[in-house]
């Protein structure tokens, strides 16, 4: 039940919107920010209210990242919680890659000893720097000689189709084994959906400095071109 005190924030909003959801949502904010019983002076309040009328007009993508900081525990989801209600951190798109042979049946997409480089790979050794919340992934082929000599808008092999992806994030699974035909696109597409691409019914963090893994396990030898993994992404950074 709203508190008195979380009432003097939620006032202003409350007669401005319809959108349940998004209440609910700003009043779990409110709950984690201030104490028990504390009522919150009017500089405090305004900002609040500020920034709820703000995320209550926001994306899809912005709204599920502000219901799913819940899921970071300790100091850390405390410290984004309030960066962004000060409005000293940001959510932004981000996609961040990997590039790799496909000349072998396994083949481990990220490497752990990657350095960064423009158009092969951008974790830097199979990490990010950044709390970023994977909202799908992205796999494309290339037939070229050289990671960066042809586009990866090519039809993924049946040797990878007919394979599978599992992900993890500190060797904790956050993708089992998913076959690679729910990834594939085939024939003719819907305008909305990305080529070779999956949204993820339930978008999953990466922990900054937690190594990333992503292997594939083909069902046969592709032997030539080149594989591209790709995280569709929000990510939390400063203003």
């Amino acid at each position: 039940m709203t508190t008195d005190n979380e009432k003097i924030i939620l006032g202003e909003i409350e007669t401005e919107t319809e959108d349940t959801d998004a209440l609910n949502a700003l009043e779990a904010v409110v709950k984690r920010v201030l104490p028990k019983n504390q009522t919150p002076s009017q500089k405090v309040a305004n900002s609040i209210s500020q920034h709820a009328k703000i995320e209550l007009g926001a994306s899809r993508r912005r709204r599920i990242v502000i219901e799913k900081l819940d899921q970071i525990e300790g100091k850390a989801g405390e410290e984004l919680r309030l960066g962004l209600l000060k409005g000293k951190l940001q959510i932004s798109d981000s996609a961040p890659y990997s590039v790799q042979p496909a000349i072998n049946m396994d083949i481990d997409l990220i490497k752990t000893d990657g350095a960064i480089a423009v158009g092969k790979n951008s974790f830097d050794n199979a990490k990010l720097d950044k709390f970023a919340l994977i909202h799908g992934v992205f796999l494309r082929y290339s037939e070229g000689s050289t990671e960066t000599d042809e586009r990866y808008d090519k039809p993924l092999p049946a040797e990878i189709v007919n394979g599978e992806l599992t992900l993890k994030v500190d060797t904790r699974e956050i993708v089992s084994k998913l076959p690679i035909e729910k990834i594939a696109s085939f024939g003719v597409m819907p305008s909305d959906k990305p080529f070779n691409y999956i949204e993820l019914d339930n978008p999953k963090w990466i922990i900054p400095g937690k190594t990333i893994e992503a292997v594939l396990k083909g069902a046969g030898n592709v032997g030539s071109g080149f594989l591209k993994i790709m995280f569709d992404c929000s990510v939390i950074q400063p203003m």
